[in-house]
């Protein structure tokens, strides 16, 4: 081993790596000392070059000052950055036995060697060797501050000796600089004069140079100054540590402070879990380490206190029951009394399952404060639809409305403030019940503008009355073609209405004003004090209480066959021969608007109807035998089923259950009777218990107790039998009923009414409890002293025992006593003859009875039979005065005359009976002269009212037809100086008289029909004649030629007349029909035509038997038909 001292940059720079992982506070002082262990321990330096010695002097002062500002902390401790102190850790803290150690034998090629080194690390060695050779290429030198300031972890060896010597790189230095040094636990003056700034420590203090003087080093510590620069020197401070390593109760870093800065071993006595698996030994000075108490482990705590993520008190469980756990809030709403949760170290809100109504943000609607910021049920998101299934308006203006919450649910919206609220160009509202017209559904249903009621239209008058505007985005006139009955143009129909709403009733046609008597072919229909029954063609409704007249219905054409009244009294429906059926509201007896459509039977004809028990359906069969169960109120759909063979004319509709469900029961003119399922018309027949079955006859009555236990069907030939429709079975045999069975009806007492077609009327009772007999206990009928309304249609019994009893001829109460009280004023026998003069008119009938009505309404004026037992052929009627002349002929060869009075009522009095010929008589007044033609006689009568009974009167007028001729009718020209005379003659069947001279004017013959009827125009120039080919012509009243042809009746013309003014004419012929004609200067032009005296279907029988023009000008007429109806007509 060499003994050579290494060279002095090798020596610094083992001392310094041996001091390098000191704390940074002691890099500067080491640095210092082993530059001056250096210089020490070499007396061999070499004195540095003159340029070198004051560029390495510059340096060196200006680096050490650099490093002084630089790396002195205020407490006098040097800084250095730690990672250059860790880079070599030495446990043996003293400078003079590193130096020492330092002291081997180098070559100059290799700086040290790791057997030369006793006690310094080897490889601290060979790092900083290696650094001294690296740095060693340096163009320039630098202070070994300088280099510490710049890279504290790259201490550059190789400069240390370079700058502070201002040596060559051959490594000479120079001895020149060295100060001895001076002891730093004596006055510095007295060594070395420190106020000297330009000698060596240039004016420091021991403070000032910042070396340890407290601890181990109190005294020891000697400052040298080598190179003009201060440094500390250590050496003679025993237990001196650059850092403190040892516990021992030592201040061995001369810091002033005791056992510092140690690094601290791991406790053994403490649990290894938490943060006692980290818990370390505390220093117990000159005792040693000693094991931690409590608080002197960090983070420990004996029970959790902190939410830190941490097992603080060392259990094995972080964050475990803490006991101080802070509010949720300020306690507001629900987070009252409620703690946050400690989670991975954090303080948080707590969990649903910890607090059941605490939510972050508000969701639930529950009345609650439910995020505990002093709010209830704030910021919620609505649902779509009401909780619990509530309705929601979604539709219309109230298209986007959500529930809010109130009171802790979900409620519907206040619609009336969400529409105001919606953004839109034209204002919105909402409205609970629809009011505005606005092409918007504001009451949100999904409906636009329904239900509103609108003002009233421009049109008020007739059906038009009580009309609204509708709605259609604004109020619009309604569409007046729906208004039920209206009429655009013309009113075509005739049932005393203002189809039009112009303000005139049945204007545009010839229409019926009254309606008396008429042959009744439909029957009755009775609910309360209410009855209806047919009169030909019309409906007559009454109130059988008071007798007064509700109303006529004229709106069929044709005779009416089947009627009846819905069970509540609200509908009445009838069918008749024009193949329709009509349903109209009945409120108060009044007959309202017609309300269905007709419902046609095309090539047939209805002829019964009848409402379902519930008044829902309607049954209507027909002609052919077709049963049609139809749906109200419209009367369209249903069943319809071929039932029959023949014509339907009975139905019974049953309330209670019957065989089978055989509810609906009807009859046939063949006799057959069947039972119906309403619901299915699904049919079981019932034959008649008769033999043979074709003997019994159409079946003309149906009737059911009050409890549908028993049913009543008369046969016409066969007579009635009593049958339990829940079996379907007779009960008992026959009720033989003389001169046809017709009506039968059930009282509430369980007796059983019938009725013939002779008007006679019998009553039956049980025979005996529990036998299926029957026995006759009543009869009536009909006599001279006993009326009779014709064959029996339909009865009604009446709680005071009597019966209400609809006949042929006329409807009206019946008693037990045999009175009767009929409804309305019919004529009480078929009428023969008509006359009208003065604004009434009156009806001589085939009972010798005459009947003088009013115009208005035909109420009766006076009434008398003058002809006992025979009939009135004909009557003449003259006003005079206040008086009114009455004539009338009957087949008892008598003429009588009266003179009927103002009164009410009217008396006929100062009759003249005037003796006649046998034969049928035809009478004309004109003036106070009474034209009468019997046989082949006319004469002209001054009839005087006083002449005894059979007397006579003077004749003023007489002329004599050919033998067998006979006189048919005959009419004075208005001017009274010619008679026309139709006759059945071989001759002339059309004369004209002369009646100042009786000279014939001119005859005419070839005017074939079966009754020849004239009439004169009002001015004398024309005549009306029925006969001849064409059946119906106008005459020249000069020449006796034919001037027009007027065709049209189909049966031989019974009546006509011509009005006083010459423009208008009426026909009628046998077959009912009447036709309404006007004059023109070319010819005639017919303007109407009615059948309603058609007694169905329209033959040669029967017919029209007068007519008559009320006024001049041909307005207003009356026609008599041999049905027994007489009818009031107007012109439009």
């Amino acid at each position: 081993m060499a003994t050579a001292l290494a060279h002095p940059r090798t020596r610094a720079l083992r001392c310094y790596a041996a001091h390098v992982k000191r704390p940074p506070a002691a890099h500067l002082p080491a640095l210092f000392a082993c530059v001056a262990l250096c210089a020490w321990g070499c007396g061999d330096a070499v004195s540095p070059g003159p340029r070198d010695v004051d560029a390495g002097a510059s340096r060196a002062t200006d680096s050490h000052d650099d490093e002084t500002t630089r790396g002195i902390d205020d407490d006098g401790s040097a800084a250095l950055d730690g990672a250059a102190a860790d880079a070599v850790r030495v446990t043996d803290a003293n400078p003079a036995t590193e130096a020492d150690a330092a002291l081997v034998p180098d070559t100059a090629d290799d700086a040290d060697t790791a057997d030369d080194d006793a006690t310094a690390d080897d490889d601290a060695t060979a790092d900083a060797d290696a650094a001294a050779d690296a740095a060693a290429t340096a163009d320039d030198a630098d202070t070994v501050t300088d280099t510490i300031a710049s890279d504290a972890a790259k201490v550059d060896v190789a400069k240390v000796d370079a700058t502070p010597d201002g040596t060559t790189a051959d490594g000479a230095a120079p001895d020149a600089g060295l100060n001895p040094g001076f002891d730093a636990g004596q006055d510095s003056a007295a060594t070395v004069d420190t106020s000297d700034p330009s000698v060596c420590p240039f004016g420091q203090s021991i403070k000032d140079l910042g070396c340890g003087f407290q601890g181990v080093c109190a005294g020891k510590i000697k400052v040298s100054c080598y190179a003009d620069k201060p440094s500390c020197d250590y050496s003679e401070a025993l237990d001196w540590q650059v850092v403190e390593t040892e516990c021992d109760g030592k201040d061995n870093d001369c810091d002033g402070q005791t056992d510092n800065n140690l690094s601290r071993p791991l406790a053994k006595t403490w649990p290894a879990k938490g943060v006692c698996l980290k818990a370390q030994q505390v220093c117990g000075g000159a005792a040693g380490w000693q094991e931690p108490i409590a608080w002197q482990v960090d983070g420990y705590e004996v029970s959790e206190l902190t939410c830190d993520g941490l097992d603080n008190d060392c259990d094995g469980i972080t964050d475990d029951d803490i006991q101080a756990k802070p509010p949720l809030s300020s306690g507001a709403g629900v987070c009252a009394g409620l703690t946050m949760v400690c989670v991975g170290g954090i303080w948080t809100a707590p969990t649903a399952a910890t607090a059941p109504d605490w939510e972050a943000i508000e969701v639930s609607c529950d009345g609650l404060d439910n995020d505990c910021d002093g709010k209830t049920d704030e910021g919620l998101i609505a649902p779509d639809t009401l909780p619990g299934g509530g309705a929601l308006l979604s539709a219309g203006v109230c298209a986007g409305a959500k529930p809010v919450c109130l009171n802790g649910t979900w409620q519907a919206p206040d619609y009336h403030a969400f529409v105001a609220g919606l953004p839109s160009l034209v204002t919105l509202s909402y409205e609970a019940i629809e009011k505005s017209c606005d092409g918007k559904d504001n009451d949100c249903d999904g409906l636009t503008d329904e239900g509103l009621v609108g003002p009233l239209a421009k049109q008020q008058l007739g059906v038009c009355a009580g009309s609204r505007k509708i709605c259609s985005g604004a109020w619009i006139e309604p569409n007046y073609a729906a208004i039920v009955g209206y009429q655009a143009e013309k009113e075509l129909g005739c049932d005393g209405l203002d189809n039009d709403c112009d303000g005139l009733t049945d204007e545009d046609s010839v229409c019926p004003l009254w309606q008396v008597g008429g042959v009744n072919a439909g029957g009755m229909a009775v609910t309360g004090d209410v009855v209806a029954w047919a009169a030909g063609a019309a409906v007559v409704v009454h109130n059988k209480a008071t007798g007064a007249r509700l109303a006529t219905h004229f709106e069929h054409e044709q005779p009416v066959l089947g009627i009846a009244i819905s069970p509540d009294g609200k509908l009445l429906a009838t069918v008749g021969a024009t193949q329709v059926l009509r349903i109209r509201p009945l409120t108060g007896g009044v007959v309202g608007l017609d309300q269905s459509a007709a419902v046609d039977a095309p090539s047939k004809t209805w002829t019964a109807v009848r409402f379902g028990p519930a008044g829902k359906r309607i049954a209507v069969a027909d002609s052919v035998g077709w049963l049609r169960v139809l749906t109200l109120p419209d009367a369209k759909g249903g069943l319809a089923k071929k039932a029959h063979n023949g014509p339907i004319r009975r139905l019974l509709w049953l309330q209670n259950g019957t065989y089978a469900g055989a509810r609906l029961i009807s009859g046939d003119d063949n006799g057959q009777l069947v039972a119906s399922n309403p619901d299915t018309l699904a049919t079981q027949s019932w034959n008649p218990p008769f033999a043979p079955a074709t003997t019994s006859g159409p079946i003309r009555g149906l009737a059911a107790d009050d409890k549908g236990a028993l049913i009543a069907v008369a046969w016409e030939k066969a007579g009635v039998a009593v049958l339990l429709p829940e079996k379907g079975v007779v009960q008992g045999g026959p009720l033989l009923v003389d001169k046809g069975a017709s009506a039968v009806a059930f009282d509430e007492k369980g007796r059983l009414w019938i009725g013939n077609l002779a008007g006679e009327l019998r009553r039956y009772i049980p025979s005996a409890a529990g036998t299926p007999s029957w026995a006759i206990d009543w009869s009536l009928a009909p006599s001279a002293t006993v009326p009779k309304p014709g064959a029996v249609l339909a009865l009604a019994s009446e709680p005071t025992g009597g019966l209400l009893l609809s006949g042929s001829r006329a409807t009206g109460r019946r008693s037990v006593q045999g009175s009767w009280q009929p409804l309305g004023w019919p004529l009480k026998a078929a009428p023969r003859a008509l006359g009208a003069a003065g604004g009434r008119w009156a009806v001589g009938d085939a009972d010798g009875r005459l009947s003088v009505r009013s115009w208005a309404a035909g109420a009766p004026l006076w009434s008398g039979v003058l002809h006992v037992g025979n009939p009135i052929d004909a009557v003449a009627l003259r006003p005079a005065a206040a008086q009114l002349n009455v004539a009338t002929g009957g087949a008892d060869a008598t003429t009588r005359v009266g003179h009927l009075g103002a009164g009410n009522p009217a008396i006929l009095s100062a009759q003249s009976v005037i003796s006649a010929a046998s034969g049928t008589q035809r009478l004309a007044w004109h003036g106070a002269v009474l034209y009468r033609g019997v046989a082949a006689t006319v004469v002209g009568l001054e009839a005087s009212a006083t002449g005894a009974a059979g007397g006579g009167a003077k004749i003023v007028f007489s002329a004599a037809l050919a033998s067998g001729d006979v006189v048919d009718d005959l009419a004075v020209a208005p001017a009274g100086q010619r008679l026309a005379i139709a006759a059945t003659s071989a001759g002339d069947q059309l004369r004209i008289l002369e009646i100042s001279t009786g000279k014939k004017l001119w005859g005419r013959a070839g005017l074939s029909s079966a009754r020849r009827l004239v009439a004169w125009r009002g001015d004398g120039s024309e005549l009306l004649v029925s006969g001849g080919n064409s059946g119906l012509q106008v005459i020249s009243a000069a020449t006796g030629k034919t001037l027009i042809a007027l065709p049209g009746h189909l049966t031989a013309v019974t009546a006509l007349a011509w009005s006083a003014n010459g423009q208008r004419m009426l026909t009628a012929s046998r077959d009912g029909a009447l036709r309404l004609w006007r004059r023109t200067a070319s010819g005639a032009v017919g303007l109407a035509t009615s059948i309603r005296h058609c007694g169905w279907p329209c033959t040669a029988a029967g017919g029209v038997v007068g007519v008559a023009f009320r006024t001049d000008t041909g307005t207003e007429w009356v026609s008599v038909g041999a049905d027994g109806g007489v009818i009031g007509w107007r012109l439009p």
